[in-house]
């Protein structure tokens, strides 16, 4: 069975939504997912005027039953987003649509865009979740599609671990948007946090 991924081409970004993304790909090319590429750094005109055009261009020929993953949300705008999706909805059998975040939870929007992101993703036959509170949400706001459920996100290193542990071990690693997750300042454990991502508060917290 043939396999296909939609991959961004955009530049590397300093935090961790970014790695998630070319990890999941890194992932599937092991599993002979072949790229189909999209230029995520075009203009928002650019964006309007090619990308459907672009794309349908390098699907035509691929075989229907294939499988086609892509990975959510991909940041081209409502209009193009809808766009891209279709496309691909429209002539493969077997979609997949892997999330990484869902804007419309995230911001606590209107009822009117949260239909229309579950609209969009119940075009595909297959829907992976983070966990059962985002299976959950999606389900009560009518996510149809067949959900599957990825659990803890364990993100690749080519660096190993050489910890010595003991009775008195406890370390946490978060990744993330620090601006935006304030919660961690509160926890600040000594210096047993260590934080990766951007935005980082000057002056609170005492981490690595």
């Amino acid at each position: 069975m043939n396999r296909f991924m939609l991959t961004m081409m955009q530049s590397d970004a300093n935090h961790a939504g970014s790695k998630a993304v070319r990890d999941i790909s890194e992932i599937l090319s092991k599993m002979d997912f072949l790229n189909i590429y999209i230029d995520g750094q075009q203009s928002r005109l650019e964006r309007e005027i090619f990308t459907k055009s672009n794309l349908s261009r390098k699907l035509q020929d691929l075989p229907r039953e294939s499988y086609f993953l892509v990975q959510y949300p991909f940041y081209l705008g409502t209009r193009v987003t809808a766009q891209v999706i279709d496309e691909i909805t429209s002539k493969f059998d077997n979609t997949i649509v892997l999330i990484h975040d869902l804007p419309t939870l995230r911001e606590n929007a209107s009822k009117k865009l949260v239909k229309r992101e579950i609209s969009n993703l119940n075009k595909f036959k297959f829907v992976v979740t983070h966990n059962t509170r985002m299976s959950g949400w999606l389900k009560d706001n009518g996510c149809t599609s067949k959900i599957l459920e990825l659990g803890l996100f364990d993100y690749m290193t080519n660096s190993s671990l050489n910890v010595e542990k003991n009775n008195n071990y406890k370390r946490i690693f978060f990744a993330g948007n620090l601006g935006k997750s304030k919660f961690i300042y509160n926890k600040a454990v000594n210096n047993n946090y260590y934080l990766y991502g951007i935005n980082r508060i000057d002056g609170q917290g005492d981490f690595n």
